[in-house]
């Protein structure tokens, strides 16, 4: 039986050690000297959702790093629907001239620390007999004049995908060295990018022309394989959308029965997506969709209900509201709404799953 895979799923944590995080033995969370207005509302958005998800999971206390991961441990342990998590790192923002960008990187989750955090994860599953795990989602900065080192750690830690938020990272791929894309492709590690609105990281609000969906053509005509983040869909009606451009791009780089541009779920189940969503079930194929959830960002189960989506019967909605588990919860809808069951282990075709036998 095939993993089911959730392959967007954000580790992030409390800790404000910049030195700690520059030398792989923390996270680094310090978005103050940076904030923007919106980011820091949608933070304490979802601040509130996680101590609610805390409190379904019978945890308390203070939203420390130590019960962030207690929560995503427990998240995948009790879910019914979901065998496998890839936790995504974020690297620092660098600038062209290789230099670290200290005030503009608000979120710096290493590899090795996340690799590390993995490893004991996975090792709590083995003892309680849990045939549960978590893959690494690596992260490498292009503009890292250590670039080539980093993605050869990110094999040796058995990374199963490269994660890069263009707005967030400030990355602009039309200036990123083609050796770079060449190495990613060469590695088989599947490029995982957000495409459109970013609302969560204060630098994403003021690069949003670094999140244009143009973007990905750059790895794309180097061979490497792209899944789009949230179908590239809108958050909110003022933000840009671009489902119809992907589906343009998904016939020219997906012929002769090689995938090559993939579309993740992930975030589609907040209630401002609900018209997005229609689209997305009928223009996207579903074969070319992989499942994510994007932890933290909250499901709304009422947005998704018999009157929107005829699919789903009164049974099954109510069965979702009375679901405790995001995961679950989140599965749960877009298999009542029509998405295919397929999606979730279509992620065996996408990942870099050599890497299974890698933190254990």
């Amino acid at each position: 039986m095939q993993e089911r895979i959730d392959i967007h799923f954000h580790l992030l944590g409390k800790d404000d050690d910049f030195e700690a995080a520059e030398k792989g033995r923390a996270l680094y969370w310090s978005p103050g000297d940076n904030q923007h207005w919106q980011t820091w509302i949608t933070n304490g958005y979802v601040e509130g959702m996680l101590r609610l998800y805390q409190h379904d999971l019978g945890l308390h206390g203070k939203l420390t790093t130590e019960q962030y991961a207690e929560i995503a441990y427990r998240s995948l342990a009790s879910s019914t629907e979901i065998d496998a998590i890839v936790l995504l790192a974020l690297d620092a923002v660098f600038t062209e001239d290789h230099t670290i960008d200290r005030v503009k990187t608000d979120l710096w989750v290493p590899n090795d620390y996340l690799a590390e955090r993995t490893s004991k994860l996975n090792a709590r599953f083995s003892q309680e007999n849990l045939a549960k795990r978590f893959y690494l989602g690596a992260s490498v900065h292009p503009y890292r004049e250590d670039w080539q080192d980093r993605l050869e750690q990110a094999l040796q830690l058995k990374a199963v995908l490269l994660k890069i938020i263009p707005s967030v990272q400030i990355v602009d791929f039309a200036k990123v060295a083609p050796a770079f894309w060449t190495a990613v492709a060469a590695s088989k590690l599947p490029l995982l990018v957000h495409v459109g609105a970013e609302y969560a990281f204060p630098e994403g609000r003021r690069n949003p022309e670094l999140d244009h969906i143009d973007q990905i053509k750059f790895p794309l005509d180097q061979g490497v394989k792209v899944i789009v983040a949230h179908c590239g869909s809108r958050v909110f009606p003022v933000d840009p959308d671009y489902v119809d451009e992907l589906v343009q791009l998904m016939k020219r780089y997906n012929t002769g029965g090689d995938i090559r541009l993939w579309a993740d779920t992930s975030a589609l189940l907040m209630a401002s997506r609900v018209a997005v969503v229609k689209r997305i079930k009928k223009l996207i194929p579903s074969e070319f969709l992989v499942h994510g959830s994007d932890f933290p960002v909250p499901v709304d189960p009422f947005a998704y209900n018999p009157l929107d989506f005829p699919e789903m019967t009164l049974k099954t909605f109510v069965k979702i509201s009375e679901t405790n588990n995001h995961l679950d919860q989140d599965v749960l809808i877009k298999r009542a709404i029509g998405f295919p069951d397929t999606i979730l282990t279509a992620a065996s075709q996408v990942l870099r799953l050599d890497a299974k036998d890698g933190p254990a």
